[in-house]
């Protein structure tokens, strides 16, 4: 039986538009100066971004939206 992640990924690449969900990192090396995302993530930027969450949640919920930058950039 084939799993259903593995027939999902089979029914996508024979998709006209297959490429639009391959992702290479080659091309995206930056150096670490012009990279900010490589920066801590500080506290006073989270509870700006987010001031509803505690200090945890907060920059819990900011590390995820900076990963999600990284992988739309």
């Amino acid at each position: 039986m084939i799993h259903p992640l593995e027939l999902l990924q089979r029914f996508r690449q024979r998709l006209p538009w297959a490429s639009r969900w391959r992702h290479s990192s080659a091309g995206d090396d930056l150096s670490p100066e012009q990279d900010w995302l490589q920066e801590p993530a500080r506290l006073e930027e989270a509870q700006a971004l987010f001031p509803h969450l505690s200090e945890e949640e907060a920059l819990l919920r900011y590390q995820r939206f900076r990963l999600g930058m990284r992988w739309n950039r």
